[in-house]
Order: C-alpha cells, then sequence, then structure tokens
C-alpha cells in the first residue's frame, strides 16, 4: 500500500518547511545539546542585529561562535550559504558540511533535517534517499515527531530503505502518540487496508482514523464522512437541528463529547407546571454513541421517563434524526434503540 501524507506529500521543500517549523516553533529536539550561557547570549545579539540588518556586526559576532564550533552558530553560517548573504557566498555544498557537523557535533535536530532535505532532493551532493533517511531518523529519534511521521511514510513507500509495513508502523506509531494528526491519520490508513508484511487490522486502523479527525485532520474528516461516520458532535447538531425545529418545544441536556470513545446527551419535551422557574419533564430520550469497527457510528438511545406523551414519539424520533444525519435508513445493528446505552 502507497499511504500519502497530506502534510507530508511533496518530498523535500514540502518536508524541509514543516520541519523546520516544528523545531523553531515548538522547541522539538530532545537530543540538541544547549551551548553555555555565554554562547546563548551572543547568539541571541547575533539575531538582533541581522534583524535589524547590521551585516557586519552581525558577521563579527557569529564568525567567533563559529570558530568554537557551536552547533546553532554552524547551522546560521550554513543557512546563509544556501541562500548567500553579507554573511557568506552561496555554496551549498559548504552549507551541508556544516548542517552535518552540527548534528553530530551538537544532535541539532534543525541541522538534522536540513542535512536529511539536501541529500533527498540532492541540493549540494547527489541525491541520495538512503543517507537522507538515516538524517530524518536521527531528527526523529531527537524528538521532531514531524519528521518521525515522514520516516513512516518514505518507510511504507520504499523510499530510502526497503518497503516495510512493519517498520512504517513503528514510527508512525510514535509520532501518532504524541498527537502528529498526519502520522494518525496515516496510520490508520496503513493498518485497515494492511500490505504484503501486515495483516489488515480494521479495529485499530479505525481508532486512528477516528482518533485523526478528533484531532482536526481534515483528510481523516472527509474519510470517515464519506464511509457513514459521525462523531458525536454530528448527533448533536442534528438533533439541535430537530430542536430548532421544534420552537422550543424540545431541549437537549447533559452533552458529553469523549472524542474518539464517543459520547452521550439527553433530549426532552416539557410543560410549565404553574410554578416559577418549574418545569415538568414529561420525556426524556437518552442517547449514546460510539465508533464501531465498521467506520460507522453506534447510536444507542432509550426513554428514562414518559408519562405525558406516548411512547410512539420513539420511533418517529429516530426517523428524524436519521433524516437530520443525511444516513438514511441504517442496518439495526448500527442503530439499538429504547435499550441500554452503549
Amino acid at each position: 500500500m502507497r499511504v500519502t501524507s497530506p502534510g507530508c506529500a511533496r518530498l523535500g521543500r514540502t518536508l524541509l518547511t514543516l520541519c523546520l517549523g516544528a523545531c523553531l516553533l515548538t522547541g522539538v529536539g530532545a537530543q540538541t545539546r544547549p551551548g553555555t550561557p555565554e554562547q546563548e547570549q551572543r547568539l541571541a545579539e547575533f539575531h538582533k542585529l541581522r534583524q535589524a540588518n547590521n551585516w557586519p556586526a552581525a558577521k563579527a559576532v557569529l564568525d567567533p561562535l563559529v570558530a568554537e564550533g557551536f552547533h546553532a552558530a554552524l547551522v546560521q553560517l550554513a543557512e546563509a550559504h544556501m541562500e548567500g548573504n553579507a554573511l557568506a557566498p552561496k555554496d551549498q555544498a559548504a552549507a551541508l558540511r556544516l548542517f552535518e557537523r552540527a548534528a553530530d557535533s551538537g544532535g541539532n535536530v534543525q541541522a538534522m533535517n536540513r542535512a536529511g532535505f539536501m541529500h533527498l532532493d540532492g541540493v549540494g551532493t547527489e541525491k541520495n534517499p538512503a543517507q537522507a533517511l538515516k538524517w530524518y531518523q536521527r531528527a526523529a529519534e531527537g524528538g521532531d515527531m514531524a519528521t518521525a511521521a515522514y520516516v513512516g511514510y518514505m518507510v511504507d513507500n520504499g523510499i530510502g530503505t526497503a518497503a516495510s509495513g512493519k517498520e512504517a508502523v513503528r514510527w508512525l506509531q510514535m509520532a501518532a502518540k504524541a498527537k502528529n494528526a498526519n502520522a494518525m491519520n496515516n496510520l490508520g490508513l496503513l493498518l485497515t487496508k494492511g500490505r504484503n508484511d501486515l495483516p489488515a487490522q480494521a479495529d485499530e486502523g479505525h481508532y486512528w482514523s477516528v482518533l485523526a479527525a478528533v484531532n482536526g485532520h481534515e483528510g481523516a474528516k472527509n474519510r470517515l464522512a464519506g464511509e457513514g461516520y459521525r462523531s458525536p458532535v454530528d448527533v448533536l447538531r442534528a438533533i439541535n437541528t430537530i430542536v430548532n425545529q421544534s420552537g422550543g418545544r424540545y431541549k437537549v441536556a447533559n452533552f458529553k463529547d469523549k472524542g474518539i470513545y464517543g459520547g452521550t446527551l439527553t433530549l426532552y419535551s416539557s410543560v410549565p407546571t404553574g410554578s416559577v422557574g418549574k418545569d415538568e419533564v414529561t420525556w426524556m430520550m437518552d442517547f449514546g454513541t460510539q465508533p464501531d469497527p465498521a467506520l460507522r457510528t453506534t447510536i444507542a438511545a432509550k426513554f428514562r421517563k414518559s408519562h405525558l406523551r406516548p411512547d410512539y414519539e420513539g420511533p418517529e424520533w429516530r426517523k428524524k434524526i436519521l433524516a437530520a444525519m443525511q444516513l438514511g435508513v441504517a442496518p439495526p445493528d448500527h442503530f439499538v434503540w429504547d435499550g441500554d446505552l452503549k
């Protein structure tokens, strides 16, 4: 199977942007060793001078840091060589050497990602997917979960190594457990369909697909919706449509969304009792939702109390809710009515 990753579908530069963003914004990189407090202070001064376009002063601060072998300074000089500016002439081969030096000497995860990108795309060197994969694996082991997700994609698709579903699962699980939505989505796809060396695991695949959707992955949301999945929020939205059409006769209470595990809510009707602020509940219906392996939502419902209105409203509500959810008439095993909540 060939799994695509919406966030990393394009090789090379797209991944580079994602990984650098993860490193810079979230501080990813458990392996990266900090410099001394004095080095960190001088590097901060370098950034201020560069932002002010004071290039001579910035270079005067950076050069001694590079001479000391401070990995973060090596990365800055490498970036300068990548584009060519007042700090250094454009020399991508020199940039690659500096990135690899920073990665090896300081465990710099940003540098590992940059080296991986250059070997993958053939920037400053010949294309070498196997070498690129090694650098990406080191970055992932250093804590960059966006790169761990991409390593899973490369391994599954046989980029830089022999294709292996089992090995891809290991890398994707690493990132998925760290709440990387792309990894969750790809893991769900891979486990659901399986491949030559990996038996299909529909239940586990469904779990990760739904978890990807819960964490905002649009591709997972669209795929699950097309397969009939409805989340607790979808159920509430459908019931609210009916509530709004009732002109206030029907209300919703006690909504709880448990994400991957489903959710519960109560639909009820009441009439005034004559006492100020007092209404009498005429009937209540509890709803529970839970994902199932068939990629649909199990919906259970039962009356808790009904003494003024007849029970025939139960089946009527069933029809209305299914229509609002655009599910049509679902198989009986997917909907349990007037039974215990799942």
